[in-house]
């Protein structure tokens, strides 16, 4: 079988070259045969001891066999010969993308996904715009453009410049080759593999939290559902702190729940009383004058005078909806300003 003619081989060449894609030691073994080639003919022996340092005796032996059947090494009356590597279907295709893309400046992102849909099938390569790419047993992963040739599947983004690491993040997971994202508007290709990507940050589920001793996991469970029922779901700093209160509340933690999810409170407050009932104020003490759901007038400390909402009316006291607690004679109906007709 007669060699190819040689072409001149440049380290960027084999870095790039499609079907050293993953495979390090492809690259290394075919850098060691390029150092000990004389013309196309190589020195076998000398390119093992070039690699020694990097490729056990196994390794190296892989490789040469995968560049063999690669058609890239050939041994033709006992002396090995070495076919140069060409850039590359994709690098070609990217260089014609790349003469086009100056002229593209101004236009949108899915003109830069047809030019470059456009260069990967003139570079021999079939093209499917808009697949998904499973990543997995059972997720997919979007791409503009799938193409194919010769075995090989790379995938192709076109985005943003502030979506790139979010793309990144998507295409490591694909079942493909290579993968790039293609930058608009500078035309800029990136390697999904070396964008530096955070840790995600882990999904907080209050209602998986480890609770204290005294509040039952059915109590916290309605809390939580209440919380975001109502649109408000719970933080990890909130969770740290109502967690206290209830703690804090004993044997009273399941009342301390109650209380909120009744009276619609966003939190969690301790009671300002025994949890046992009230003392009564007395037979013949007469009812308050006002109902859950009043405006009411608390007298303060300092003497201010509040308004609020009384949300729970007991014999001794109120609680406002804040989660407040006044005693009963410090609080009278609100009188409101009447307008004079």
């Amino acid at each position: 079988m007669p060699s190819p003619a040689p072409r001149p081989v440049s380290l960027r060449s084999v870095l790039t070259a499609p079907r050293f894609a993953r495979r390090p030691d492809l690259v290394v073994a075919y850098l060691a045969l390029s150092c000990a080639a004389s013309g196309d003919a190589v020195d076998l022996a000398a390119a093992r001891d070039l690699a020694r340092h990097a490729l056990g005796e196994a390794a190296w032996e892989g490789a040469v066999a995968a560049l063999a059947r690669d058609g890239v090494l050939f041994v033709e009356a006992l002396e090995a010969r070495l076919a140069g590597v060409a850039s590359g279907a994709f690098e070609a295709a990217w260089e014609a993308f790349a003469g086009a893309a100056p002229g593209l400046r101004a236009r949108t992102v899915a003109a830069y996904r047809a030019e470059a849909v456009k260069a990967l099938e003139a570079a021999g390569f079939a093209v499917a715009v808009d697949e998904r790419v499973p990543a997995g047993a059972e997720a997919s992963v979007p791409v503009h453009a799938l193409a194919e040739a010769g075995g090989e599947r790379l995938a192709l983004v076109c985005c943003k410049p502030g979506a790139v690491e979010a793309w990144a993040r998507r295409l490591r997971a694909a079942s493909v080759a290579r993968a790039y994202l293609l930058v608009h508007p500078d035309g800029r290709l990136v390697d999904a593999r070396a964008v530096k990507v955070s840790e995600r940050r882990e999904r907080f589920d209050p209602a998986a939290v480890d609770l204290p001793g005294n509040v039952p996991r059915e109590a916290w469970a309605r809390w939580v559902r209440f919380r975001r029922e109502r649109g408000k779901p719970l933080t990890r700093e909130g969770v740290k702190q109502q967690l206290k209160v209830l703690a804090e509340a004993g044997p009273a933690a399941v009342e301390v729940i109650e209380r909120s999810i009744n009276c619609g409170w966003q939190g969690l407050f301790p009671l300002r009383r025994p949890s046992a009932e009230p003392a009564p104020r007395g037979a013949d003490a007469p009812p308050p004058p006002f109902r859950p759901g009043d405006l009411v007038e608390v007298r303060l400390q300092d003497g201010r005078v509040k308004v609020v909402t009384a949300e729970v009316v007991a014999s001794a006291y109120v609680i406002d909806e804040h989660g407040d607690t006044h005693p009963l004679a410090r609080v009278s109906p609100h009188q409101p300003l009447r307008r004079a007709s």
